[in-house]
């Protein structure tokens, strides 16, 4: 199975830079996200798709230009490796033992359950960097079982961003001024239901967060975004949401002002919207997905002088 992932990888990063998102594409705010569960996020849902578009070049969301397309043999031989003084936190949002977070019911009687999709998509992600470009990556469910593994998992925001701020801190102390870390949360969203069985067939689409003002966190949103991006559009036939970050007087994801290294919130879905729910439930785009976000990572580091190529 590696190499089918392998050339999925390949394939998102391919789609990444065909799909063209003006470098002056407004930023919007969020459509309510039905995050009422969850007390440190809750501000978040008076966002009703404000337009902003006279912000500055900072706050607009980047053109599509990714660099990173292994389509060569040349690239078979030599992958692209990630420096091990980068740290890769990968948490899948919410769990078990979450309130909500499901889709209405489908017409075979299943539900999508948020928690399932992200860990799936999460475990994916760790698997493939893991396996193929880096050995410094830490998920934060697997945290979690190791040290509580006869407790069910929440929300558990606090733990999340612990395990992410501890790792961090440890990483710096060994690797110094060139320790760097990044946290990526991966999640699926919901739109504003009237009842919890009803569908809301207008909002679809990905979007991702970063924390306003964090330079470093919006390089990271703009990097790996557009990999989403390509997904949504040309497997999903779905949209590009943008890039999004908390109005002022709002409080952010807790995730998101809370940890001490660049983060992102990826939202990769909308399982409220009843074509959309059944992507999510489909291997072939949670594999699709996974790659997205694995070409976003690699690209990122990049950038940041982060890698190397493997040679023989």
């Amino acid at each position: 199975m590696k190499w089918i992932l392998d050339i999925i990888i390949r394939l998102i990063a391919t789609l990444a830079t065909a799909v063209r998102v003006q470098a002056e594409r407004e930023i919007t705010h969020s459509e309510l996200s039905d995050r009422g569960d969850m007390p440190e996020e809750e501000a978040l849902v008076a966002a009703v798709n404000d337009t902003i578009a006279s912000r500055q070049s900072e706050e607009r969301t980047a053109q599509v230009a990714p660099s990173l397309v292994h389509d060569s043999e040349q690239d078979e031989e030599h992958p692209t490796l990630i420096k091990p003084d980068l740290l890769i936190v990968i948490d899948p949002g919410h769990g078990p033992a979450t309130r909500g977070k499901r889709s209405p019911r489908l017409p075979d009687g299943r539900r999508f359950l948020e928690y399932e999709y992200n860990y799936a998509v999460g475990d994916l992600v760790t698997h493939a960097l893991l396996t193929r470009h880096t050995d410094n990556v830490i998920n934060t469910v697997h945290e979690w079982r190791r040290q509580r593994p006869d407790t069910p998992m929440g929300n558990d925001l606090r733990f999340r961003v612990a395990v992410a701020n501890d790792a961090c801190r440890r990483h710096r102390s060994v690797y110094g001024d060139d320790g760097e870390a990044i946290f990526i949360s991966i999640h699926a969203n919901a739109a504003p239901q009237p009842h919890p069985e009803a569908w809301v067939p207008s909002v679809r689409g990905v979007e991702t967060w970063y924390y306003r003002g964090s330079e470093e966190g919006r390089l990271l949103a703009m990097t790996v975004h557009p990999y989403l991006a390509a997904v949504a559009i040309e497997h999903m036939h779905s949209r590009d949401r943008g890039i999004k970050y908390h109005r002022e007087g709002q409080r952010p994801f807790y995730v998101l002002a809370h940890t001490i290294m660049p983060s992102v919130l990826l939202e990769t879905g909308f399982y409220t919207h009843p074509e959309e729910v059944l992507l999510l439930m489909d291997d072939e785009v949670r594999q699709l997905m996974a790659a997205a976000i694995v070409n976003g990572i690699i690209d990122y580091a990049r950038k940041k002088g982060k890698t190397y190529e493997q040679h023989a």
